[in-house]
């Protein structure tokens, strides 16, 4: 009885080994390349999304400051309408950012594609390319929140400088 329950434990040992120890299939092991090379934070897109939200609405709400303060257009002014419409433009721009790092297939390097078979390049491609435009999606959408949180920063702090004064403070 002891044998056996020896031997069934040694065929259990052995069976739960071989998938680990067993070798993958080349689009298997093409796959899991192409995704370790879209590894890491696409700054490219962070920054693209950032700029469009902050800097634009920072430069096109100090320009209406500018305009409003030195009375630079003598027609009618209507400042609460063309600041709400630069940040729809604004944020427009933004979600087209997104939309476009989610549309585009970006190209894997040549230099991963030289000398595989055929059945590799289309795994690696397919994975390269699924894992950019997560990577893609990922930046640009965290680059629109931190634009976001910065803008309002921003904007309160030129709230406080066309009152004169400091929030709170009567």
């Amino acid at each position: 009885m002891r044998k056996t329950a020896v031997c069934v434990a040694c065929i259990l040992f052995s069976a739960s080994i071989v998938p680990i120890v067993a070798p993958t299939s080349e689009i298997e092991e093409a796959r899991i390349a192409g995704e370790n090379d879209t590894k890491g934070f696409d700054w490219k897109w962070f920054t693209a999304n950032y700029l469009t939200i902050h800097a634009s609405s920072t430069l096109l709400l100090s320009g209406i400051w500018v305009i409003e303060e030195f009375n630079l257009y003598s027609g009618p002014f209507d400042s609460e309408n063309l600041v709400l419409s630069c940040c729809a433009a604004t944020y427009g721009i933004s979600a087209l950012t997104t939309v476009f790092a989610l549309i585009h297939s970006p190209v894997p390097p040549a230099d991963r594609l030289l000398g595989k078979s055929p059945e590799w390049v289309n795994a690696y491609t397919q994975a390269y390319q699924k894992g950019m435009k997560r990577s893609r999606v990922d930046a640009s959408v965290a680059g629109c929140f931190v634009g976001t949180s910065t803008l309002a920063a921003t904007v309160c702090l030129l709230i406080v400088a066309m009152s004169g004064g400091t929030p709170g403070s009567n």
